[in-house]
């Protein structure tokens, strides 16, 4: 087992990431995705509709990777911006 110390948001209480969503379904609340718990997970309010989480770490930090577990969705993008306007394109998978 690995442990990753400068893991962000490192549980459910980190203030230092706000994560925001295109809809929130109240059982399963955006604020879920800063635990690592695979039991706790987000989900929309809305069924075959595109929606976005935005993950602002708040100051510039640098990740080399990405971890999304037990994910459920037909496709996705995975981008960066340092701007919150210009957005570049990290991955897309289908």
């Amino acid at each position: 087992m690995k442990a990753i110390y400068d893991y962000i948001p490192a549980s459910s209480s980190d203030m230092t990431v706000t994560i925001t969503a295109t809809t929130s379904n109240a059982s399963f609340p955006v604020d879920n995705l800063k635990d690592i718990q695979p039991a706790k997970c987000w989900k929309s309010t809305v069924v075959n509709a595109e929606q976005t989480i935005k993950m602002d770490f708040g100051s510039s930090k640098t990740y080399n990777s990405f971890f999304m577990n037990r994910f459920n969705f037909a496709e996705f993008y995975l981008e960066y911006s340092t701007n919150n306007t210009d957005w570049v394109e990290v991955a897309h998978k289908t």
